[in-house]
Formats: C-alpha cells, sequence, structure tokens
C-alpha cells in the first residue's frame, strides 16, 4: 500500500510539473501574442494605403454608392484620369525610396524605437491627405503615407521573427498579413458609407492608439547584441519569454553566437553579397514578390470597385469589395494556423495554382463574354482572394524574416520589398491602359501564367523553413561542402573539447587574434568567451 501511495504522490509531483511547464508554456505565448500583435498593427497602413483608391470615383462623382450626396462642391477635388491612374500606383516608387533609407536607420536608431517615431508623423499625413484643398497637397499626403509604410513594411518581418520564438515564428509573423487585411476591410467599407475625406480622416485613428502603446513592446534583442547590450538584450528576453523561463540563457547564448560577432555596415553588407549564401536566399524571395505582383494581387485590391464595375456584376461594387475584404482576412486568419502545422513550402505552392487557376476561370468566362455568367468572375475572384490569404499573402512576408541571412538581412530586407514595390507600381499604372487594349479577361490570363510560373519557382527553388531556428537557417543555402565558414555557421553551440581561448569583456571593443578563425561564442559570467577551430583561416 505504501508503494501504491508514493506512486500515486509521484504522479501528482509529475502532473504538477507539466502543468507548471505548460501554465508557463501558454504564458510565455500570451506575451509574444500581445507583443507582436501591436508591432504587426503597424501594417493596418498598408491596407489602407491598397483600398483608398476605392475613394477615387467619388472624389470626381461626389456621391455614394445609394446615390446620395455626400461631398459638397466646396470639398470635391478636380482631379483627372491621369491623377487616378498615379493616385493608385504612385505607391510603388515612393516605396522603394523608403527602403533604403529604411535600412541604415534601422541600424542606428533600433526597430522598435524607429517604427515607434514613425506613428506619429503618419497619423498627420493621413489628415493632410483627408483635408487639403489643392491636388497638389493630396499628392504630397498619399506619397508620405506610403514612404512612411513603407518604412514599416520593411522593418516589420524581420522585428517580428526576432521577438518571437521558433515554435510560434509561422504564426506570429502571418500577424502582419492579418492586420494589412483588417486595414483594407476597413478602407472598403469606410469608403462605402464614408465621403472620401472622412474616410481617409478616420484612416488615421489606428496610428494614434498604436503612438500610445508601441513604446511597451520590448527592443529586438538580436539588435541589442549587435550594440553589445547584452545586458539589455537579457531583459528585453525575458519580456517575451517571462521572467523565470529557463530558455532564455539558452537563446541569448544563441543570439550571441551568431549576431555579436558581425555587425556589419551597409557597405560590408553589399560586399558579402558576393557569397552564394548570402545572395541566393535575396535573389530567391525577390523573385518570389515580383511574380507575385505581376500575378496581380496588387491590381485586383486596388482596382477592387473598379473591376467589379467592369465585368458587369449585379451586386454593388462597394459591396463586393467588401466581400473581397472579408474572405482575405478569414483565410489569412487560417494561415496562422496552417504555417506551423504544415510549413511555408507546401502552402505557397499550392496557394499560386489554386490563384492561377482562378485567374483562369475568370479571364475564360470574360473572353467568351457568356449572358447570364456575370457570377463566375466574382466567384473566381473571391477564389482568388482565399488562396491568396492563405498562402500568397503571408508566406513571402515570413521568408523575409526567416531566409535572409543576418550578416545581410538589412539590405536584403530592402532590396526584396524594392523589387517587389517596383512591380507593383509598374502593374498599377499600366493595368488600366492594358484592359483597354487587350481587355480585362486576357489579363486574368496573363496573371494566371504568372501564378503558375511562381508554383514552379517555388516547387524547384524553395527549401522548407518551418521548425527550423533562425541559427539553422543561416547555413541553409550553404551548397560548397568545403566553405570553411558555412562549416562554422553549423556548430550551433561551443564544443566541449574546444578551449576557449579569448574571454573579452562585455563593455570593452576588442579585436581578436585572427591567427585563427572563431567559430562560436558564449555568454558567461558577463563575459563573451570565443571558441576556436582549426580550419582553413577565414571568418564569417
Amino acid at each position: 500500500m505504501n508503494v501504491t501511495l508514493s506512486l500515486h504522490c509521484q504522479s501528482a509531483v509529475n502532473m504538477s510539473e507539466d502543468g507548471r511547464k505548460e501554465s508557463k508554456g501558454s504564458h510565455s505565448l500570451l506575451r509574444e501574442v500581445v507583443f507582436a500583435a501591436i508591432v504587426a498593427a503597424a501594417k493596418i497602413n498598408d491596407g489602407l494605403v491598397i483600398g483608398w483608391p476605392s475613394n477615387l470615383s467619388k472624389m470626381k462623382s461626389g456621391n455614394n454608392s445609394s446615390g446620395f450626396p455626400i461631398d459638397s462642391g466646396e470639398s470635391k477635388l478636380s482631379i483627372t484620369d491621369d491623377d487616378i491612374a498615379w493616385l493608385a500606383s504612385m505607391m510603388g516608387l515612393t516605396l522603394i525610396v523608403a527602403c533604403f533609407i529604411t535600412g541604415p536607420l534601422d541600424e542606428i536608431i533600433g526597430p522598435k524605437r524607429l517604427l515607434s517615431l514613425i506613428l506619429i508623423p503618419l497619423a498627420g499625413c493621413w489628415l493632410l491627405q483627408a483635408f487639403t484643398p489643392y491636388v497638389s497637397l493630396l499628392y504630397v499626403g498619399r506619397g508620405l503615407t506610403v514612404f512612411f509604410g513603407a518604412m514599416i513594411t520593411t522593418l516589420l518581418s524581420p522585428l517580428l521573427a526576432e521577438l518571437c520564438d521558433t515554435k510560434h515564428r509561422g504564426m506570429v509573423v502571418s500577424f502582419s498579413e492579418i492586420m494589412l487585411d483588417l486595414g483594407l476591410l476597413g478602407s472598403y467599407i469606410l469608403a462605402k458609407f464614408l465621403s472620401w475625406r472622412l474616410a481617409t480622416a478616420f484612416s488615421a485613428l489606428p496610428f494614434f492608439i498604436l503612438v500610445v502603446i508601441t513604446p511597451f513592446v520590448p527592443e529586438s534583442p538580436f539588435w541589442l547584441v549587435e550594440k553589445n547590450r547584452i545586458k539589455d538584450a537579457e531583459t528585453s528576453l525575458q519580456r517575451l519569454r517571462g521572467p523565470r523561463s529557463s530558455s532564455v540563457a539558452e537563446e541569448l547564448n544563441a543570439i550571441t553566437s551568431t549576431t555579436l560577432q558581425r555587425n556589419p555596415s551597409i557597405f560590408e553588407q553589399i560586399s558579402k553579397l558576393k557569397r552564394a549564401r548570402n545572395a541566393q536566399p535575396i535573389l530567391l524571395v525577390s523573385v518570389i514578390f515580383m511574380l507575385r505582383e505581376i500575378g496581380g494581387k496588387a491590381v485586383i485590391f486596388t482596382y477592387a470597385v473598379y473591376m467589379f464595375t467592369r465585368t458587369g456584376v449585379e451586386l454593388d461594387a462597394f459591396t463586393c469589395s467588401i466581400l473581397v475584404g472579408v474572405v482575405r482576412l478569414v483565410f489569412t486568419l487560417l494561415s496562422a494556423y496552417f504555417l506551423d502545422n504544415i510549413g511555408r513550402r507546401p502552402i505557397l505552392q499550392c496557394s499560386s495554382i489554386v490563384c492561377g487557376v482562378s485567374a483562369s476561370l475568370a479571364g475564360v468566362v470574360l473572353i467568351d463574354d457568356s449572358r447570364g455568367s456575370s457570377w463566375i468572375p466574382l466567384a473566381a475572384v473571391l477564389l482568388f482572394v482565399a488562396s491568396y490569404g492563405l498562402g500568397l499573402g503571408p508566406v513571402p512576408w515570413v521568408l523575409i524574416g526567416e531566409l535572409l541571412p543576418t550578416p545581410v538581412r538589412v539590405l536584403g530586407a530592402s532590396v526584396v520589398t524594392s523589387c517587389g514595390y517596383l512591380m507593383l507600381f509598374v502593374m498599377n499604372y499600366v493595368f488600366p491602359d492594358v484592359i483597354d487594349s487587350v481587355g480585362l479577361g486576357w489579363t486574368l490570363i496573363f496573371f494566371a501564367l504568372a501564378n503558375f510560373v511562381l508554383a514552379a519557382v517555388v516547387w524547384a527553388h524553395l527549401p522548407e523553413t518551418n521548425n527550423k531556428t533562425l541559427q539553422e537557417l543561416e547555413t541553409i543555402f550553404c551548397t560548397a561542402h568545403n566553405d570553411a565558414a558555412c562549416k562554422m555557421c553549423q556548430l550551433e553551440t561551443p564544443q566541449a573539447n574546444l578551449t576557449p581561448i579569448v574571454t573579452i569583456p562585455l563593455n570593452r571593443d576588442q579585436s581578436l587574434n585572427r591567427d585563427q578563425p572563431w567559430t562560436d561564442m558564449q555568454v558567461n559570467n558577463g563575459n563573451v568567451i570565443v571558441f576556436y577551430y582549426n580550419t582553413e583561416k577565414e571568418r564569417y
């Protein structure tokens, strides 16, 4: 009986310990989710920017979808068709400039602090755009909202990836796409029920709220380690994982081993692009972003009202746009679950194929011009939007945070987003002329072909990144077996049989012995211990 009682007691103790571990894990996840949601909420701006052109028709007609007057003659601006084309597409050019400014500022200021500083002028630019009496100032307001939005987009994915734990990275990084979808849906709703001025003014509201709460988010521990602020990095990790989390020390060691030993400037990052392991992931993700734009995603969301009017859908065009926003949001929410359970590669490949099929179906119906089939283009577009929200929308942004190597991550994020935004500008600007020349049906066929090509690129070249740490992903494009730097990267933790050669106090900047390359670093009692490994002389 004593034995039985002992077994029951031991079982109760084990269950209690498991319960405490589960409770700590849930608290850690809750912390990460809250902080990530606050950071990702800035992405609402992108959705508002993409959906704002829905107001352009009102700026000329002064009426809402129900036919009730919403703007007086004094509030209307005299805009032309060229103005509409530029206001809808100028975001691409503005975004390219912002991407390359963001990198150096990110390195100097820190990603979280830079995000906080952007929010106040961003809100002011929406108000300028709403209440300006001049078309020229409308351009300025539109350009600046896009500019600050591009800065947010460039730093957001790497920041989210650095703030969250490996197990939850896919879900957390997808928050930015969810917030974009909320902004897009909100923009469509505002465009339907409010005047264009009020709809634009209300777009500033989220950023006034974020100005207050974003400063409470911890700074990126990776950036803090790069600046040799190890104690601050430890504090940041404790706030993210919980003050009693046992993984903080281990995670800090891993970050230190891959981050502290290199803090390259932009020019140093450019020089590192000659290494295939740094250039290949940037090229691959850039191609994915460009093909995604050529596949018509921006055109469909930016010109939603215009397209539904052209297809002759029986429902009100603004109502169809709201339906598009709802479908995209729902399936992006689903993607937050599937990304960490299925993986990035299969979801992105299947999403591209479904988008291609749906665009082909809509194109064929419009070319055939069958009577009584106006609902088919609407259904095909909704299928496109659902598939996009599930994979094509969130996955590329997750890849920015995962695939771009740390030595060139800032430069790489700028290059990738610039390529995508350049293609976005081209597609949005030429779209009205293209459908006037070849028709909407053939344009959708072209979009379908681009999506099929994207699926082939993913199948042939994209590795799976799910359940891999950022340290493991550093070597995923290492192809040369005799590459000493790749061998060094693969040493995730200091080897037990290696003797620490140099010990550096954390508050000092000491140059290291270059006779042998270092292979790993470890934080111990306030010092950085540098381990050496006998191999070819090359520093990562």
